[in-house]
This record gives C-alpha cells, structure tokens and sequence, in this order.
C-alpha cells in the first residue's frame, strides 16, 4: 500500500495492491498524512473484504455509473418520442431519469458502486428527510425509487463494474397510512365555479388559454370517472372513448373510458363508467375538448393542444396555480396537505363511497383493491356516511349529483355552459370509420 498526492489536490490517495495483484487507487479524502494512513488502512481491509466474497472492484462512483445510464435512457426516450409522439413510454424513462437524477445521486453520487451496502441504503429515507423532504418517503415512492437503482445496477452489471452480489435494494418506505389531500363538495364546487371561460380567456398567452380550456375539462372528467391522473388520464387517446356503450341488454347508453394495460397499473386494462348523474356534464366537456381540437385522430390525446398536438407538460402546474388564485386559496386542505391532480381522484373516491357505492365494485371502476380504499378513505367517509343516516339523509346523498348543480356561481352562465348536455344538442362519438364526429345525443 502507498500514498502519494495529485498535482491538482491537496488530498492524500491511496494506491492498493489486492491479494490477486490488480492496484486500485482510491482518495483518502484527508490532508493530513496521520489520517490519511488510517483511511487507507481501513479501505484495504474493505477491499480485501470484497475480494474474498466475490464482490465487484470499481473505481466509479455511483454518480459516474448513474450519468452514464442516464444518457442511455435520454436517448432511448428521444428515440420512442419521435416514433410514437402520442405514447406514454418515454414518459415511463423521463420518470426514471428525474427519480436518478433529483432523489438518488444527491444521496449516494460520491460513493463508490460496489459501496452501497445494506448499511449504506439503510439510511436513505434518513438522508432524504436531511435534504429538506416535506414528508417522510412512503412504501409506494421507496418502492418507485427501487425500481430506478435497480436500473442503475443492471446498467453497472452490464458493463462489468458490479457482480450481482452488489446489487441491492433499498429500505421499505414509511407503511404509515395516512388520508389523502381530497376536495369537500363545496370546494369542488367552488373550483369548477372559477373555471370560467371569463378564467381562460383571460391567458396571457395563447399557449396558456389552451392549456386553461383544456384543464377545465380535465377536472371535469378525472372527477366523474377516477381515472388516475398523469399515469392513465394525461395521455388517452380519443379512440378510447365510447360515448354511446350499452350492455347486452341494451341499456345505455353509457359513457364508458377504457384504460390499457399499458398506461394503467392493472395488468389487464379496464373498463371505466362515466357517474350516471354527470354524463352530461362529461359529454359536453368532451364535445368543447374536441371542438377545441377538430383535426384529432383516434390516437391523438384527449388533452392535446391544438397549436402542437401534444399534451401541456405544465397540465398539472397549471392545477396548481389555479388552485393558489387568492380567489380560491384551496391549494391545500384542512389539515394542511398539499392537493395535486390526484386529488380529483381521491375526491371521485370519497363521494362515490358516500353515495352508498362498495369498496368491491369502486376497485373495479378504479384498478385498486377494496384494502387500499378501506385503508385510505374509511377515516374520511365512514363519520360522513354515519351523520347522513342518523340526519335522515343517506336516500338524498345516494341520488345527489357530483358537481353539475353548481357548475357556475352566475346561473345564466351555468345555462350556457350545459346547452348543449340539456337540449340533447351534439355529442362525441367515433363513426364506423374510426373518425372521431360530433353526433346528436339521445335523449
């Protein structure tokens, strides 16, 4: 074992001569000789370690092994762009590439590859919560940031940095559960109110009109149907919606949404009703969607600006903002929880449940379990459900509608925005051809 200086730092390196005669040189990281002998020492032993279980030697560090996969999957995600602008597959990659590149390298980016021990990722969650983390990491984001450092080591293995020994996965997440950031009903209402075409007109650009106008719409659907939003709503395309559906027995018709496999996280896709008391409200948010963007294809997203044909990215920055207009203030809830565009889904949730609908039957419509609604919902919904059977108005619940009775504060506004729903004017449907047309609804 020797020590020596670089020209360009003043810290000690320490170059190590391993039992099967390969050198490795490693940085002590200190000034002082003394110290430097101490860490060089106990890098030794480490590496001494590492040999005799048949762990990988490497020089590089997790951040210089990260950068590398990371320009891998930036390409790949170029690539999947050009040839499918309307898929969802390279936004599945930039999800990966943001989780290395913002959670995972700050953490463990000086740290070698074949370094990080049980020990070492036990500290993560830790280590996060120190760089200013507004709530512990849950199950589902360790879980997520699992699947990212995996990729990392597959990529690491591939080159030959690692062996599998080195591989490993980080601690499970906090298991807490916790109720989510949802919307009262008068809230919701208050929102939609606020939504006006008075609201999208007033852009200051014609890219951000667009966006308002398309996410008035958003809101009205991901709250009619639970549709998750981002992995399932932001990139539907219009072929998956069938406004005139009947069973058959020929009753109907039905708006029903079908999610894919591939952008839902069931493994067989499904089927997703439109709430009966809103279809018209949702047909009419459909009709303003398409007449927004009349040169749509079938695969073309439901949520894609007319200027360019693609979906805003800015689509849920934009929720939030509108959320945060003084007029509003219902960026966060009663308890303090920051809502997102998730929490149109919680709040289809919670309503649905309140108007007497079962855990089984909602985890069909949603693509979740009856446990994950139990766990999550019962603390919000459970007192509500008690105080409507006790004040005697559980049958006026059941049949109340989600949102279209208050969709405006100025009733001749709210007239307006539903004609065509209420004079049974032009609806959405896909012709034989597979062509998107408006159509006469059915009354």
């Amino acid at each position: 074992m020797m020590h020596g200086r670089r020209a360009d730092s003043p810290n000690w390196e320490a170059r190590i001569r391993l039992p099967d005669g390969r050198v490795v040189t490693r940085s002590t990281g200190e000034q002082s000789l003394v110290d430097a002998q101490r860490v060089a020492w106990e890098l030794y032993l480490q590496l001494r370690e590492d040999v005799a279980i048949g762990r990988g030697i490497s020089t590089r560090s997790f951040k210089q092994v990260a950068e590398d996969l990371l320009k891998n999957l930036e390409e790949q995600a170029k690539l999947l762009r050009a040839n499918s602008p309307h898929g969802r597959s390279h936004h599945k990659i930039h999800k990966h590439v943001t989780c290395i590149r913002n959670s995972l390298i700050p953490v463990f980016g000086d740290l070698p590859i074949t370094g990080l021990t049980e020990e070492v990722l036990a500290t993560y969650v830790r280590a996060r919560k120190g760089r200013n983390e507004v709530q512990a990491a849950s199950a589902s984001t360790i879980r997520n940031h699992n699947h990212s450092l995996q990729k990392v080591f597959a990529h690491a293995k591939g080159k030959g940095w690692i062996k599998d020994v080195d591989a490993r996965t980080l601690p499970a997440g906090d298991a807490r559960v916790e109720p989510r950031a949802t919307f009262e009903s008068r809230e919701f209402r208050k929102l939609v109110a606020f939504m006006t075409d008075a609201w999208v007109a007033a852009g200051r650009t014609r890219i951000t009109r667009e966006t308002r106008a398309i996410l008035r719409e958003y809101v009205l659907i991901a709250a009619a149907t639970g549709i998750r939003p981002g992995t399932e709503l932001d990139y539907l395309p219009w072929s998956a919606v069938d406004l005139d559906w009947k069973d058959e027995f020929d009753r109907g018709p039905h708006i029903v949404i079908r999610v894919s496999r591939h952008r839902g996280k069931t493994a067989r896709g499904r089927s997703v009703i439109a709430y009966q008391g809103e279809e018209r409200a949702v047909r009419d948010a459909f009709a303003r969607l398409y007449s927004l963007n009349p040169s749509a294809s079938p695969d073309t997203p439901i949520f894609a600006r007319p200027s360019d044909q693609t979906v805003p990215k800015d689509l849920h920055g934009a929720f939030e903002a509108c959320l945060s207009d003084p007029a509003l203030n219902l960026l966060r809830d009663r308890d303090g929880d920051r809502r997102a565009p998730y929490s149109l889904r919680h709040f289809y949730a919670c309503q649905m449940l309140l108007r007497g609908c079962s855990y089984e039957t909602l985890e069909k419509q949603m693509g979740t379990s009856a446990k994950m609604l139990s766990d999550y919902y019962s603390s919000r919904v459970t007192p509500l459900v008690r105080a409507d059977e006790l004040g005697g108005r559980a049958a006026e619940t059941a049949r109340a509608r989600l949102f279209t009775t208050s969709l405006g504060a100025d009733e001749s506004e709210l007239r307006g925005r539903l004609v065509l729903a209420e004079q049974g004017g032009p609806g959405l449907a896909l012709g034989k051809d597979g062509q998107i047309k408006l159509v006469a609804q059915s009354r």
